[in-house]
């Protein structure tokens, strides 16, 4: 959803009293997260505002390895499922664009298992045409602001 300038000015107004003070707040954290880091008011960031600002990257290898091994935790998996490739197939794949992958396979294998009277195991074998059909949410350029937003 868009908003107007006026309506986002008073968004971040609104935003900014409530972060500013207006009342004494004690043990509360905050925390915020966007994909869109270059969209956020200067006026927000401000020293003072927030104590720490914590860049989150994408996901690596290893990273995407054990988030295909943690949504896939629990349902049965073909012994051919290879994490290390399924990990390298995915390079710029978030951690929601994976857990989607492994919803996908799983429904698969489910719609096998009733078809057949046999529980389908999940394998790499059904995961690589799930894969060459989704594009990573992750794009090389979204990764050049996010690293221009940690170096500021």
């Amino acid at each position: 959803m868009a908003f107007s300038d006026s309506a986002q000015r008073g968004i971040v107004g609104t935003f900014l009293a409530y972060t500013d003070g207006v009342a004494a707040l004690e043990d509360v954290l905050l925390v915020g997260a966007t994909n869109y880091p270059d969209l956020i008011d200067p006026a927000a960031l401000r020293p003072g505002r927030f104590d720490k600002l914590i860049y989150v990257s994408a996901p690596d290898a290893v990273a995407r390895r054990a988030i295909f091994a943690t949504y896939l935790r629990g349902k049965p998996l073909s012994p051919d499922l290879d994490f290390n490739a399924l990990a390298s197939l995915t390079d710029g794949y978030s951690s929601a664009d994976i857990a989607s992958l492994c919803n996908a396979a799983a429904v698969q294998a489910a719609k096998e298992t009733i078809r057949t009277g046999v529980r389908q195991p999940i394998s790499t074998q059904w995961l690589q045409p799930l894969i060459a059909r989704t594009p990573a949410s992750i794009k090389p350029e979204d990764l050049a602001v996010y690293e221009n937003f940690r170096a500021r």
